[in-house]
């Protein structure tokens, strides 16, 4: 099991695969954790900042995930490609063994209000 097979439920196809596509063109141009928070730089149209901040319940057996990204995409209430790219990124890095021994995982989206036209050419 990795980290994007535990949170693959809440991407679309369109998206895992257009995230998938970044990731292997190398668009993840940065990462940097702490214990409960992940950040990454992923390169569209521009360069945008997301993430994955992890809190614990029940001693480990539930992990909530809070997760933003700065594109419009997010900003409109999808899970963006930038994100996917992220976590496939995070498969293989030891911040997401909590993740991987939860019982449950869930997603918490962090939208922050902004007045950006939407556009999806990122």
């Amino acid at each position: 099991m990795t980290f994007s097979s535990r949170i693959k439920p809440y991407f679309i196809e369109e998206t895992r695969q257009r995230g998938k596509e970044y990731f292997q063109f190398n668009r993840v141009i940065d990462m940097a954790s702490t214990r409960t928070s992940l950040r990454g730089l992923v390169k569209g149209s521009r360069t945008y900042h997301c993430g994955f901040e992890m809190e614990s319940a029940d001693k480990g057996r539930n992990i909530s995930l809070q997760i933003d990204c700065d594109c419009p995409s997010f900003k409109h209430g999808y899970h963006c490609k930038h994100l996917w790219a992220l976590a496939l990124k995070v498969d293989g890095d030891e911040w997401a063994d909590p993740v991987l021994n939860a019982k449950n995982v869930f997603l918490v989206e962090s939208h922050e209000e902004d007045d950006d036209d939407y556009s999806d050419d990122d």
